[in-house]
């Protein structure tokens, strides 16, 4: 009997230590716990937003905007004034674009959203492309 007595001795003190441990008054780790992100609200559906061309008007002219989107360039055919200024904006989420200008102007290479600009100082037609998919469009300036 008196080699079981040590043995639960023991036992009972770590019973007892444990059981403390488990109930004593928690302390505050220094952590903050934040409210959960949600997600922004979904637009609600709606007819489709109508592609044209649109200018605003800038002291030195105006400023034309250019759309490549999946399958086309739009508008395909852009009539402005002198000194006015095309930007250029892929709307493709589907990758790069790179627009070629046949008259030898650097080409344009843009990512999803990105935009680039030339202004047209001189009279003329301006054709250029999609080097990737070979949509072609036009830019007269008159």
């Amino acid at each position: 009997m008196r080699d079981l007595k040590q043995p639960i001795a023991i036992l009972l003190a770590f019973s007892a230590l444990l059981l403390i441990g488990c109930t004593a008054t928690p302390r505050s780790s220094g952590l903050v716990v934040l409210p959960a992100i949600t997600a922004p609200p979904q637009m609600a559906p709606g007819p489709a937003p109508t592609m044209q061309a649109t200018s605003q008007a800038t002291p030195k002219g105006k400023v034309w905007n250019v759309q490549i989107n999946p399958g086309q360039i739009f508008p395909i055919s852009l009539d402005i004034g002198i000194g006015d200024t095309v930007v250029f904006v892929n709307m493709n989420q589907y990758g790069t674009r790179t627009l070629v200008f046949d008259d030898g102007f650097p080409e344009m290479t843009l990512r999803f959203q990105h935009r680039a600009n030339r202004t047209f100082i001189q009279p003329g037609r301006y054709t250029y492309h999609d080097s990737m998919r070979g949509y072609e469009a036009e830019i007269n300036a008159r």
